[in-house]
Formats: structure tokens, sequence, C-alpha cells
């Protein structure tokens, strides 16, 4: 079956975009759904797909990325001429998609590939930090952007993936990512339990502990009932775990003192000790002076 066209993103402003991918559950929310990245979990995506709000806001990271799409492009290709032997088109694929049986699954791509062997697949390109090349080991991929274009093949009926990408403006590399069928039908099982579950009867899922979690718990309860109390009896397993984890933390935290005390006192007014391989630093720190806007939040405090 074809992937269903949603609409033309050249034909829709910024807005109308951002709530279009509102509609479903795309490439970059599958990994944070599945538990495979930092960077989002399942509520964070829930909040996402319930909330009316839109976030026009772009980190420059994002705006460098969409950049130098054009670049990573015409590199791909002179990549491939030079390592494959082989001419492979890129082209633009304008189209949100979504999936022809299960319309919650929606994908909005870099471009499409043309092999000549190997018939039509998708592209994508990315761009990262150098901080993160471990993550790109030889012939790997971040988990969250393996993910990604798996989601890709499941909406758009894909058998291969090839992604284009710049790492900290020093190393560019390409990846060929094939089909995974069992991948496939996990994500497809947990993003339509994920949707019904969750999203369309608009309850959200537990938190992960992520900060972003505790953010839009938050948000959600901004201000307590005063004078209200209730009974979570349920939860004194929750509680006793968080006691003695928290006195395990306390001991830990105590033993890293401890050692860095040692560090102080050995180093003296050295700023540099070297420990085999490895450097530490006891360097002079500078902080500015200012002014704080008065604020408001609510803080959870476990006695």
């Amino acid at each position: 079956m074809e992937p269903i066209k949603l609409a033309d993103r050249r034909e829709l402003t910024t807005e109308e975009w951002l709530r279009a991918r509102k509609q479903g559950i795309g490439g970059s929310d599958i990994a944070a759904i599945l538990g495979f990245t930092k960077w989002g979990s399942p509520l964070t995506v829930y909040s996402d797909k319930v909330s009316d709000e839109i976030d026009e806001s772009h980190s420059i990271a994002a705006e460098v990325g969409l950049e130098l799409e054009p670049w990573l492009k015409r590199k791909f290709k002179e990549w491939m001429l030079e390592h494959e032997g082989i001419g492979v088109e890129v082209t633009e694929d304008p189209y949100i998609y979504a999936h022809p049986e299960y319309p919650f699954l929606i994908a909005n791509l870099d471009g499409e590939a043309v092999h000549p062997t190997l018939g039509t697949g998708g592209f994508e390109s990315k761009t990262a930090g150098e901080r993160r090349r471990e993550e790109w080991g030889e012939g790997e991929v971040p988990d969250a952007y393996y993910w990604q274009v798996q989601h890709y093949m499941a909406v758009k009926g894909y058998q291969w993936f090839y992604m284009a990408f710049l790492l900290g403006n020093r190393v560019f590399d390409v990846r060929f990512i094939p089909r995974n069928d069992e991948a496939i039908d996990i994500l497809v099982t947990r993003a339509r339990e994920f949707w019904t579950n969750f999203v369309e009867p608009r309850i959200p899922p537990a938190p992960t502990g992520l900060d972003a979690d505790a953010d839009i718990l938050k948000s959600i309860y901004p201000e307590e009932e005063a004078g209200k109390e209730i009974d979570l009896a349920e939860m004194q397993a929750d509680y006793d775990r968080y006691k003695a984890l928290a006195q395990s933390y306390k001991d830990i935290k105590k033993d890293m003192d401890e050692i860095k005390q040692a560090f102080m006192a050995a180093m003296g007014d050295a700023e540099v000790a070297h420990v085999g391989e490895h450097k530490v630093y006891f360097k002079t720190k500078h902080r500015k002076e200012f002014v704080s806007k008065a604020t408001q939040w609510r803080e959870l405090t476990i006695k």
C-alpha cells in the first residue's frame, strides 16, 4: 500500500507545518517513546501532541542543520562516486506522509535517494558536535537516528536509507541502513499503544525521570490547592526506595568529596595534574554579578 500524502510542506506556513506534526507520531518522536534517547520521553511527546501551543523557536544547531542540508546532499553524491563508484541522485521530498494502515504514524523526510541498482530509498542528513563522535562508531549510527529511519521506512515502505552526517565541521561520513522488519513491528506496536492508550484519551504516560518530565508536570499542576491533603499509601514502596537511594547518594557524595579534597591538597597551587592518561584541573572560576528576576515554582520535598 502506498503512503498517504497529507500535505506539501512548501504550501504551509511554519505554524501550519508545526501543527501538522502534532497530528501523529513522527520520526523524531519514536525514539523518545521507545526510550532510546535522553532528549525526550513518552511524557514529552504526549505533551507536545495534546498541547495547543506552538513553539516556533529554533536552536542555532537546528538552523545550521537546515542550512547545511543542500551541502550534505551534494557531499553525499560526491562520496558515493568516490567510495562506491556509482552515481546516486538525491531529490527533495516535500510531503508529509501518513502510514496507509496506521495514519497516526507520519513522516517528513529530508529527501529520496535513487540508486542505480537498489532502486529508490530514503535519504537523511545529520549534523552533530564533536563531543558526539563516539556515538558514531565504525558503521554505526546513534540509536535515536536508527529508530527514526526505521520509522520512515515503515511509513514509506522503503527497504533502505542512506544517512550522511557531519561531526563538528571536521568529519563527514555516510551510513547505509537496511530495513529491519523486526524493529518496525516493535515500533508500530509501541506507537499504536502510545497513541490509543495516552494521546487519544488524553491520559499522560508515566514520567521517566528526565528534567523535561518534571517541567511538564509542573506546568500541568502549577499551583497547589491550599490545605488539600491526599493519601498515597499505595506508593509506600516508592517512598522507601527513594529514602534508600537518598542515603546511598549522600554516602557516595561524601566519598567523592573526600577524593576531590585529596586532589586539592595534593595539587596545592598547581593548575593541572596528570593522572596516567587523564588530567585533573584546579582552576579559578569567575561569576559575574547579576540580578535575578522574581520567579515562582513548586518544589517537591520528601521528608
